[in-house]
């Protein structure tokens, strides 16, 4: 960057030149006009102790005119001097009062003021900017420490929501592309639109965080993770078990390690008369759904690669109320 610097001071100009910026110094104001002309600064640093008789107006008119911008070192002057008001009108942002150090101007030059900034450095009233949080999209996920039909819910929770308006992504974070064939399509690490489901997307991608890019880059407002990375921040979970004692024993040990609460669902659960399993009881914790045991049309979605909750109104209304959990 070319700067003019149009104060004496010898600690400045070695900060400047150190950090690689093209210096030439002017030691009076009368010097300035002819510099800006053969120098052609980017950058006027202008002290308004500068010595000598041409008003600082005119100067920071001139170094305006130019295309300069101007950092004007004001010392001691007060932030009602007709000076600052008069640089503030010409669009002079970037004025530090003493005492300013090398390291201030070079900061000054990375990092130029704003309108707002200057008006209320000079004590001018200047709103509060409300600022609006970004939000990202909302993050759900399936987990489970045994098989118990993951897949099968993240799809379906994922096209319930879709047919609620949602852009939906789901994100199939264990490599088998099993998402996709529910879906009648063929693994890819591309989000492409499920052809039953429109507002679904569905790709196979080796984790959260780009499951999370993906989503943002295909405008998606919700991500569905298959299976979720219960250590992930800000997921919310869909834990899934079935009603075998001994994986059922398996979910409670993983609970007690996974330190969240997540909303949980029996899948494949059947009433088997003289065999009273509790599956709450032997959780320890509230059981929010059970999933029928229902193999035939669940091998039908899967050949038809159309998920159960859009060929089935019941299954919607059973995905539909598990949607409802997460605020979907």
């Amino acid at each position: 960057m070319r700067v003019l610097l149009a104060v004496d001071h010898e600690p400045t100009e070695r900060a400047l030149s150190a950090a690689g910026h093209r210096v030439e110094v002017a030691q009076y104001r009368e010097a300035v006009p002819a510099l800006l002309d053969r120098f052609a600064p980017d950058v006027v640093v202008l002290s308004c102790d500068l010595p000598g008789s041409v008003p600082l107006e005119d100067l920071l008119w001139q170094a305006r005119l130019a295309g300069a911008r101007v950092v004007l070192l004001a010392g001691r002057r007060p932030k009602s001097d007709p000076v600052l008001e008069a640089a503030f009108r010409m669009g002079v942002y970037d004025i530090l009062f003493d005492p300013a150090s090398p390291q201030d101007v070079l900061a000054a030059l990375s990092s130029p003021a704003s309108f707002a900034d200057a008006a209320r450095l000079l004590g001018m009233r200047v709103p509060e900017r409300k600022v609006v949080e970004k939000r990202g999209p909302r993050v759900l996920g399936v987990w489970s420490p045994v098989s118990a039909g993951k897949t099968f819910c993240a799809v379906n929770l994922a096209a319930v929501l879709a047919l609620r308006g949602e852009r939906v992504l789901l994100a199939g974070l264990d490599g088998s592309g099993d998402r996709a064939v529910w879906l009648g399509l063929d693994g890819s690490p591309e989000p492409r639109e499920a052809p039953s489901v429109p507002g679904l997307l569905v790709a196979e991608l080796p984790g959260s965080r780009l499951a999370l890019e993906a989503a943002e880059s295909s405008g998606a407002s919700v991500v569905v993770l298959d299976p979720a990375d219960p250590s992930a921040e800000g997921v919310r979970l869909l834990g899934v078990c079935d009603p075998d004692y001994a994986r059922l024993l398996r979910v409670k040990r993983g609970l007690a390690a996974l330190g969240a609460s997540p909303v949980l669902v029996v899948n494949r659960w059947v009433t088997l008369p003289g065999v009273p399993v509790d599956p709450a009881a032997v959780l320890g914790v509230r059981v929010a759904a059970s999933l029928p045991d229902d193999p035939r049309s669940v091998l039908s979605s899967v050949a038809e690669g159309v998920p159960l909750a859009v060929s089935s109104a019941e299954w919607r209304r059973r995905f539909e109320e598990l949607a409802g959990l997460f605020g979907g």
